[in-house]
């Protein structure tokens, strides 16, 4: 994949997850756990059949968290 195509599809991933973040900005920028949003994103975007967390929700705001919740949430009615 492409990265244009690559960030595109990681965008539409990071606000699904109810982020507004530029899969394109630098780490720098960004906090841990939005950093952290930004590489399941991506992931997401490339099809990851397996996604390994340790610890997902340590550098997580509440918000995040209820993010991430959700889309294990759908991910297993989805059978993934």
């Amino acid at each position: 994949m492409n990265r244009s195509l690559l960030n595109y599809e990681a965008g539409l991933q990071l606000k699904h997850l109810g982020m507004d973040i530029d899969p394109d900005t630098p780490l720098k920028y960004l906090s841990i756990g939005q950093w952290q949003m930004v590489e399941i994103a991506k992931a997401l975007a490339r099809n990851a059949k397996i996604i390994a967390f340790d610890e997902p929700t340590s550098s997580l705001s509440a918000r995040e968290i209820d993010n991430l919740s959700a889309l294990f949430v759908n991910c297993e009615k989805r059978g993934g």
